[in-house]
């Protein structure tokens, strides 16, 4: 079973910024649940932000992390960040799952069982 801890933290080097750092935590199905609420009215931009306050739980910025300190983030350092969650988290893109079903998907040939030639 692949329960999540609060141990459960990857420390990641901030890009072309020495000696800056992010702590990320995976995504658990309870933040999954929470984010759908209102879904259908937030941008892609806010349901990032609102994942990242989730699972972000350290940086060395000397501010807090908060949703106003995310929206300050160059948006190279934000789309990075985003990117960072993903991989924390081993969330696969959709067109990555697609690919892999289709690729594991068995072929056949043959007729169905019971079904009839005409």
């Amino acid at each position: 079973m692949a329960l999540i801890s609060s141990s459960d933290r990857r420390r990641v080097p901030i890009p072309n910024e020495p000696d800056a750092w992010v702590e990320l935590r995976p995504i658990t199905a309870r933040d999954l649940i929470s984010l759908q609420r209102n879904k259908d009215e937030l941008t892609k931009a806010e349901q990032t932000v609102r994942i990242l306050l989730l699972c972000l739980t350290a940086w060395s910025y000397e501010t807090s992390i908060s949703e106003e300190a995310l929206l300050d983030l160059d948006f190279e350092t934000f789309n990075w960040l985003d990117e960072e969650l993903v991989i924390t988290s081993a969330v696969r893109p959709e067109a990555e799952k697609k690919s892999y079903e289709k690729a594991s998907s068995p072929t056949t040939d043959r007729e169905p069982v019971g079904s009839r030639r005409s």
